[in-house]
C-alpha cells in the first residue's frame, strides 16, 4: 500500500501533531523523505522548446533519433518540416511554377493555419514570387552593393558629412 503511494518504508508515516510537545524543527520536516515531489511526477510529453531544436537537420533526410522523436510527438512540427522542405526544394530546383506554388500554398493553409498570413503575402504578389522561383536571375549584386553602402554609412555616422561619404563610396 505504501509503495504504491511512493513511500519506501513499510509503515505509513505518522502525521505531525500540533501539540505543544513537538518541536518546531519536527513540524518543519517534510512529510516523508521519499515522497514524490511535484517536480518528479511524469508529465504528458510536450513539444520541445525552440532552444532544443536549432541544432537539428530539419530537412527530413537525416537519421537523427531525437529529431524523429520530436516530429513524432508534435504533428505541427512535422508538418512545418515537410512544408519548409517542399519550399526549399522549389527554390533550389527553380521549380516553383504557378501550379506547384498554388498547390503548396493550399496544403500549407490546410495543415498550418498559423502560416496563412505568409501564404496570403505570397498570393498578393504571385507573379513576382513565381518569377523568383523559376528564373535563374537574382538581385544578389544589388543587395551586396546596398549592404556595402549601409556598412560604410554606419562606420562614418557622426564623423563626416554626406560629401565625404559619397567620395568614399566612389573610391571603393
Amino acid at each position: 500500500m505504501c509503495r504504491a503511494a511512493g513511500f519506501s518504508n513499510a509503515q505509513p508515516p505518522t502525521p505531525v501533531s500540533s501539540s505543544p510537545s513537538t518541536s518546531v524543527a519536527q513540524q518543519d520536516q517534510p512529510f516523508s523523505a521519499t515522497a514524490p515531489s511535484s517536480r518528479t511526477r511524469r508529465r504528458r510529453s510536450a513539444p520541445p522548446g525552440r532552444r532544443r531544436c536549432p541544432g537539428f537537420d530539419l530537412r527530413g533526410g537525416g537519421a537523427d533519433a531525437r529529431l524523429k522523436s520530436i516530429r513524432a510527438r508534435c504533428p505541427e512540427i512535422d508538418a512545418i518540416v515537410r512544408h519548409v522542405a517542399g519550399f526549399v526544394r522549389m527554390i533550389k530546383d527553380l521549380s516553383g511554377d504557378k501550379d506547384t506554388l498554388t498547390g503548396w500554398m493550399a496544403a500549407v493553409d490546410h495543415d498550418l493555419p498559423a502560416l496563412r498570413s505568409f501564404t496570403r503575402g505570397l498570393r498578393r504578389d504571385l507573379d513576382a514570387v513565381t518569377a523568383g522561383l523559376t528564373l535563374p536571375y537574382n538581385s544578389g549584386a544589388v543587395e551586396g552593393t546596398v549592404n556595402k553602402i549601409k556598412a560604410r554609412k554606419m562606420q562614418l555616422f557622426g564623423r563626416a558629412k554626406l560629401d565625404l561619404l559619397m567620395k568614399l563610396l566612389l573610391l571603393s
